[in-house]
């Protein structure tokens, strides 16, 4: 396992360009007391690569600092996701990656507004979110990793609300005021990704569902694009 620091020039670069929410180090995944775990079986999790999936730039600029200190390394598959319900969507973007010497974190969002039909298809709907002003919302994340026949999955939530659009910030960031994080305030405006990764480099597991290897319903690019 990579060592939390590598040197002391990285650690200062890291303060220099990350946001505020960003500077307090995780531990890395070898130190981590998994919540579905022994202390014994811990180490044998460690022995695994680690990797974290996305292709949304942004997501990975916010998690950069979090996940590179943690040792874990980035890939860029671009995954069809179901039309489903949010935990579903993310169970089975995990469970496309069934590996025996490595596991690969996934996450999904999804914003959930006062009178609106958005959800889990927030991809798809951000040029809409002018529309809601006002509005009360939840930002949710979930981040998850398949092991064996189950995936892990850790939640979440930031709670504010949808206001005029913020030059300089891109997507869900760019029209959501978060007022509080998990039930406590957001003085930092730390995004859910952000918290939903703290939270299982800390073992605050969620839920543990069975895999989706298959699917035969609807895809989301299939109904939005």
């Amino acid at each position: 396992m990579k060592p939390l620091i590598r040197n002391s020039i990285f650690f200062l670069t890291l303060l220099v360009s990350s946001p505020a929410w960003a500077e307090t180090p995780p531990p890395a995944l070898a130190e981590c007391e998994f919540a579905f775990t022994t202390q014994e079986s811990t180490r044998l999790h460690s022995q695994y690569k680690w990797f974290f999936n996305t292709s949304n730039p942004t997501k990975k600029a916010h998690l950069s600092p979090l996940l590179d200190r943690a040792g874990v390394e980035f890939l860029s598959n671009d995954l069809d996701e179901i039309q489903s319900d949010h935990l579903s969507v993310v169970v089975h973007k995990a469970s496309q990656f069934d590996r025996e010497d490595s596991r690969v974190i996934v996450e999904d969002t999804a914003l959930f507004i006062e009178g609106a039909n958005i959800g889990e298809n927030i991809r798809w709907q951000v040029g809409s979110l002018s529309n809601y002003i006002g509005r009360k919302a939840s930002w949710v994340s979930l981040v998850a990793y398949r092991d064996g026949d189950q995936v892990h999955v850790f939640r979440s939530v930031s709670k504010g609300r949808i206001v005029q659009k913020v030059e300089g910030k891109d997507g869900i960031e760019a029209y959501f005021q978060s007022e509080t994080l998990d039930g406590v305030a957001n003085v930092r405006s730390m995004p859910p990704s952000y918290s939903a990764v703290q939270r299982l480099l800390t073992g605050k597991l969620f839920k543990r569902v069975a895999v989706i290897d298959s699917w035969n319903g609807s895809w989301q690019n299939q109904l939005h694009e």
